[in-house]
């Protein structure tokens, strides 16, 4: 489960830099055989569940990250020993083994019907998911969508500010929100939503893992977003930036969450009261623009 998490976190840092690009030219089997994905069977595996046919998926998403992404030929005989996503098109007795050795997680190799292999690496945009992580994401989201992904069983606290959390408790400072999510049984994330007008507001998300000892979370990465509104309610979110953080999320002796290291001085000496739970909506209303104010 922690495998999975941290590739999904990759990818969702990969999406949330992903923008308009140039298409590669498929002019490689991959992209060749992903123009027709919604033509031709198919199936994902991996050693943890099996092959698993796309039932109900839609791979536009995926398609997307892999069009971003120019493969070419290596030079090589054999692939690294260890386990990999396998794509696999029955109607041709053809597969794609996408390693997940490290520092092989860039490399693809295509096994024919004949038997004959082909290894290809893959040249990825800056900042986005490896080509494994994609693979890897795409995999466990058929996997979650097919009911194979047992329900989380959090590894929660007994008690404190976390466990309250958790269950919907929100926590306000002026116009910025605090809210913690549980992300799997040992990850959670931290979100903090800043409204500066009724349509424009900054939105940090924290991923980090929970010390039991002394209550805090900490954090491992953030992402920042830039958030705009227009007269129908739409939005439309930037990235700021997206980095590594050593930001720690505790509570006070006057029981308010503090963030230490927030590495943003935006951020920086601000503390979150608890929001009693009558006046939640109020309050997450506020933080998300829906109170006028003059910016």
């Amino acid at each position: 489960m922690k495998k999975m998490t941290a590739i999904l976190v990759t990818l969702v840092l990969a999406l949330t830099a992903l923008c308009a690009f140039a298409e590669t030219a498929a002019t490689d089997p991959l992209h060749e055989h992903m123009a027709k994905l919604k033509e031709v069977p198919y199936t994902l595996s991996t050693t943890e569940f099996g092959p698993l046919e796309p039932k109900g998926d839609n791979p536009d998403l995926y398609v997307e990250l892999l069009g971003a992404m120019i493969f070419t030929k290596a030079d090589r005989k054999e692939g690294p020993d260890g386990e990999y996503v396998v794509l696999t098109f029955p109607e041709e007795n053809i597969r794609f083994d996408f390693f997940t050795t490290t520092g092989e997680t860039n490399t693809f190799r295509l096994v024919k019907a004949d038997g004959t292999e082909e290894y290809y690496t893959a040249t990825v945009p800056e900042g986005r998911a490896s080509l494994t992580d994609v693979m890897s994401a795409w995999y466990y989201a058929l996997a979650d969508m097919q009911g194979l992904i047992a329900p989380i069983e959090a590894k929660m606290p007994p008690e404190g500010w976390v466990l309250d959390s958790v269950k919907g408790q929100t926590w306000q400072d002026d116009r910025a929100s605090l809210e913690v999510f549980l992300e799997d049984e040992a990850s959670y994330k931290v979100r903090i939503l800043w409204s500066s007008s009724a349509s424009e507001a900054t939105e940090w998300v924290y991923g980090g893992t929970l010390d039991e000892k002394d209550m805090t979370i900490q954090a491992l990465y953030v992402t920042c977003d830039d958030l705009t509104y227009d007269e129908q309610g739409n939005e439309k979110r930037v990235n700021r930036y997206e980095k590594e953080t050593e930001a720690v999320f505790s509570l006070n002796e006057e029981g308010k969450v503090v963030i230490t290291n927030a590495g943003d001085e935006s951020l920086e000496g601000k503390t979150f009261e608890r929001v009693p739970m009558e006046e939640k909506t109020d309050a997450e209303e506020k933080a998300d623009g829906g109170e006028k104010a003059d910016g």
